[in-house]
């Protein structure tokens, strides 16, 4: 099973912070990292913490996503617009459950973004994610309370985690760090092609959705290397 941090970006209301905490310890997270919020964290955020004020305690503050995400192997976004549209990968979400369930077939760490209350994340955020996650809700009213979705999030981990004597376990590692040299060389393999320049963004942000909905071992991720650099160098001999 994976094991992943809450990552809270911009967060405006201290209470809410209170009561992700207390969701989190409900549920068996405690790692919370906390990105330039809006608001001082003081007695109101403690007072909805109750008993899982040492999550507040723990909880870690920095500047920007990178250094929040930066030891991860996955990165999960959290999005409240799900969007059908093929020409909108960012905003083609997950389930929750369906999150959990892959969480569940791998090792290693990962990190899930939440944003600011009244806006999420934005495309410049979630473009740092290799998938998005959203709660369905009733389309009536779909508006959900940040500290109501981090819970629903985080109940779904956990019954993953409670249920995973029933599923095929593969117990193999992911390893981020391999992954995003394969982007980065994916990338590069574009370049000295002279791929369409206006189609790369899309094509890579395609090439992420395949491999991470794959959910790649490390084993995976360094035979795709291998091919990849192989590419590059016979493409470098050629010209």
């Amino acid at each position: 099973m994976l094991k992943y941090k809450v990552v809270l970006v911009k967060p405006k209301y201290e209470g809410n912070i209170g009561a992700i905490a207390r969701v989190m310890m409900n549920f068996g997270f405690t790692n919370m990292v906390i990105v330039s919020p809006l608001t001082e964290i003081g007695l109101e955020a403690r007072k909805r913490a109750m008993h899982a004020y040492p999550v507040l305690e723990k909880a870690k503050y920095v500047d920007n996503i990178e250094e929040a995400i930066s030891n991860a192997d996955v990165v999960i976004g959290t999005t409240g617009v799900n969007s059908k549209s093929k020409r909108n990968i960012l905003r083609s979400a997950i389930s929750p459950r369906a999150m959990a369930y892959m969480s569940s077939l791998r090792k290693g760490t990962g990190a899930i973004l939440f944003g600011t209350e009244d806006n999420g994340l934005t495309n410049e955020e979630l473009n740092m994610c290799d998938f998005t996650v959203t709660i369905p809700t009733n389309p009536a009213y779909g508006v959900m309370n940040l500290s109501h979705a981090v819970g629903i999030v985080l109940y779904e981990l956990y019954m993953a985690n409670y249920m995973k004597k029933d599923l095929p376990i593969t117990n193999e590692k992911m390893n981020g760090k391999v992954y995003r040299i394969l982007i980065r060389e994916i990338e590069n393999l574009m370049e000295k092609i002279d791929y369409p320049i206006n189609r790369r963004k899309k094509v890579l942000l395609h090439v992420r959705k395949i491999l991470i909905s794959s959910w790649p071992s490390e084993e995976d991720n360094e035979v795709l290397l291998g091919i990849i650099k192989r590419a590059e160098k016979m493409v470098d001999k050629s010209k």
